[in-house]
């Protein structure tokens, strides 16, 4: 007696074709099992609502979103008919619906369902549930990109005092959830409101990795950063310092994170008024991408142009021309 499943066994092969990136044969396995769970199970069967979604991820992955967006819609619509409005595989249905279509650019709409995926984990899960966190995230994204950039830092805030809450204040996930509050300050003109954030987030880095470890490097890096726009020069020079120490020691000259550590340093010398400590900077991550990569890489002339711009600032307008000798015809 053969007790084999030919939708599971086609669902099981689509997946290890998606796993693999071979997403037109994944597609096309996804298309069967869609049609036959519809014919067979009829198109309310919970077997359906699943192989429904399983095309739509498909179609989303080969970048198919005016495929994908109608099939989640319909999957929403049906999951809440039938379910109610509060079951958990609605709520699922509307946070994979707001992300196709923040995905393809319709923000509005990704708004619109991700307030109601909001209020709707609130009401069943609760403030501080890690779904309700996803979600609120979810909709503080979709508010960043639509520019309502307020109500994002409004919404980043909630997450973070509630990662704080539950996981404490050196889990990654509260780490990630300060580095978007920190981010989203920025991007509202507000960088002295991310100083005191992203240097909470360099401390817990060094607490939990060490002074020199890549991601204490990073946040470092983005400390140096912020300050810099918050017209703190001083204090972004010694940050900056700091990191290039820690990055050459560790990492090596070459390290792309040492590069770009660098090149910040040298981009604050330059916003001080101190090109001829610019100079030696860029000099070297110039020698490096050459040395490493060559002069095709992309990286290349943007050295070379950085260089440039130190060297006219310093009065070696010669030497910038030789540099970049096409700039001048």
């Amino acid at each position: 007696m053969n007790n084999s499943d030919p939708i599971a066994e086609r669902n099981a092969l689509a997946r290890q074709y998606q796993a693999r990136g071979e997403l037109d044969r994944a597609i096309a396995l996804f298309e069967a099992n869609l049609h036959e769970c519809a014919d067979l199970r009829g198109a309310d069967s919970a077997d359906t609502l699943a192989a429904r979604n399983n095309l739509a991820r498909a179609y989303q992955d080969a970048g198919r979103l005016d495929d994908a967006i109608p099939l989640l819609e319909r999957n929403l619509g049906d999951s809440t008919r039938l379910l109610g409005a509060d079951h958990p595989s609605v709520l699922v249905a509307q946070a994979n619906l707001a992300g196709a279509y923040h995905d393809a650019g319709r923000l509005d709409d990704a708004v619109t369902v991700s307030e109601a995926s909001l209020a709707a984990h609130l009401r069943v899960l609760g403030a501080d549930d890690p779904g309700t966190l996803t979600a609120r995230n979810g909709l503080a994204r979709a508010y960043q990109d639509a520019g309502r950039l307020d109500e994002t830092t409004a919404l980043f805030e909630q997450n973070l005092a509630g990662l704080v809450r539950v996981l404490g204040l050196d889990d990654p996930m509260t780490l990630t959830a300060r580095d978007n509050l920190a981010a989203a300050h920025q991007q509202a003109g507000r960088p002295a409101d991310a100083v005191p954030l992203l240097r909470e987030n360099l401390d817990a880095r060094i607490r939990t990795s060490g002074p020199a470890h890549p991601d204490a490097l990073t946040a470092r890096g983005l400390l140096g950063l912020a300050c810099l726009d918050a017209g703190q020069v001083d204090e972004a020079i010694r940050v900056l310092e700091e990191n290039d120490c820690a990055a050459d020691s560790v990492l090596g000259a070459d390290d792309p994170i040492a590069l770009s550590t660098r090149n910040s340093l040298a981009g604050a010398y330059l916003r001080a008024g101190r090109p001829a400590d610019a100079i030696p900077l860029l000099e070297r991550g110039l020698d490096a991408v050459l040395r490493s990569s060559g002069p095709d890489h992309p990286y290349a002339p943007v050295a070379r142009t950085n260089l440039a711009a130190a060297y006219r600032a310093a009065g070696r307008n010669a030497d910038a021309e030789a540099l970049n000798p096409s700039e001048e015809g």
